[in-house]
């Protein structure tokens, strides 16, 4: 019989280390579908730029016209309402893209890896075979994304504090991994979950 093609989804908090898990995965030939890609491919679509410079004004578009993300940033985060203005735009687009992505690598034969920062708050988890919570101390995890992004001390922690609870999204995982140690670590505890893994998944 051939095997059913599984999809993962991967949730945690801010630099809990999603995006080196599913490239664990990617090189044991799993697709991977990077909702943080398809964001910012969306920022060079002219329609979704025209939504963005009509939603903040044009003091987020760079002189050429393209999206200046360190400036929408600063708006988006700044409250509440922004935020959701701006999910509002992109985060049908995002959806429908993950869907897609999903749909043509499973039709394929191909198990999905769905690294999507906002995975429960988007609701895709209903395309997922098994939510997978990837852990780490959280000091590990907001020095990782402050050196990454090149954010001031404590912006992490602000930010995912806009973010669905942690305890939540541990709470409706299925698995939980932990990534607080070096990439061979990290290796293990993929190794040690796909085993893991139960039969219908597989």
């Amino acid at each position: 019989m051939t095997p059913v093609p599984s999809v993962i989804g991967l949730v945690g908090g801010i630099g809990s280390g999603k995006s080196a898990f599913a490239q664990a995965l990617a090189s044991r030939g799993w697709a991977v579908v990077d909702a943080d890609a398809i964001a910012h491919a969306l920022m060079e679509d002219e329609e979704v730029i025209q939504h963005i410079a009509t939603a903040f004004g044009h003091d987020v578009l760079n002189e050429d016209g393209r999206v200046d993300r360190e400036a929408l940033a600063s708006y988006a985060f700044s409250n509440t309402s922004s935020r959701e203005r701006l999910e509002s735009i992109l985060h049908p687009r995002i959806i429908a893209r993950c869907l897609e992505q999903i749909q043509n690598a499973t039709s394929s034969g191909q198990s999905v890896v769905l690294d999507a920062p906002l995975l429960l708050e988007c609701e895709l988890e209903g395309c997922c075979s098994n939510l997978v919570f990837i852990d780490a101390p959280a000091n590990i995890r907001h020095a990782r994304a402050e050196k990454r992004h090149g954010w001031e001390p404590g912006e992490a922690a602000r930010r995912e504090e806009l973010q669905l609870p942690l305890d939540e999204k541990r709470r409706r995982s299925h698995y939980v991994v932990v990534n607080a140690e070096d990439l061979a670590g990290l290796e293990q505890e993929v190794a040690g979950l796909l085993k893991s893994l139960s039969p219908r998944n597989d």
